[in-house]
């Protein structure tokens, strides 16, 4: 993977989106839940497994109004900020206004700046290369292959649940990924599994 500048947006009150949608979330804890997912455009990583590459493309501007509103048209009570990387724009404003609305607001990040988001209920770390460390996080998100050096992962299970997910090209789910991370986790106990159950039943 390689870090690129990052870029957030300049506009006072307004957000780069490129996608709001209702589904079920298929990764880590929540798995199951209906969920909102605001998907934020640009990231500071290019990852070649990385499937969302739209979030690059796709850059609509939104004020925090807007993106509420949308958000409230759907019947759940949960909201999961995802990206690209999140965490690149400054949602402490926006995550405020969802939970005020009754919102449980979920971020997933690779943690470019936790302090953007600060606020949110369950923060799912999911790192690209060097671990950094903060109390906000809920539970950590490793996508691995047989490639992968899993020793470095072993010891954040002591504190946080711990997933391990496998490493998939682009959309199509790479069956050795998904073998190797259920050998792991029957190996090591205190690993979890995360099997991105949207794209097995895909309801995404």
């Amino acid at each position: 993977m390689k870090r690129r500048t990052a870029r957030t947006s300049t506009h006072a009150g307004t957000l780069f989106v490129s996608d709001i949608f209702y589904s079920v979330q298929g990764e880590g804890s929540l798995t199951g839940r209906p969920m909102v997912f605001v998907r934020f455009s640009g990231c500071d990583l290019t990852c070649a497994f990385c499937d969302e590459p739209k979030h690059r493309r796709i850059r609509k501007r939104m004020s925090i109004d807007e993106i509420v509103s949308i958000v409230k048209e759907y019947p759940a009570h949960a909201v999961y900020l995802t990206g690209g990387e999140p965490s690149m724009q400054k949602l402490i404003p926006l995550i405020a206004r969802l939970k005020r609305s009754g919102m449980f607001v979920a971020v997933e990040t690779n943690g470019y700046r936790f302090q953007n988001i600060a606020n949110a209920d369950h923060i799912v770390y999911s790192p690209k290369g060097k671990v950094k460390r903060s109390p906000l996080v809920r539970e950590m998100k490793f996508i691995v292959d047989e490639r992968t050096d899993v020793r470095g992962i072993l010891p954040y299970a002591k504190k946080l649940p711990v997933y391990v997910q496998p490493k998939a090209r682009k959309n199509v789910i790479d069956k050795r990924a998904v073998d190797f991370c259920v050998a792991l986790v029957k190996e090591h106990p205190e690993l979890r599994l995360s099997l991105q159950t949207h794209k097995y039943a895909r309801f995404a």
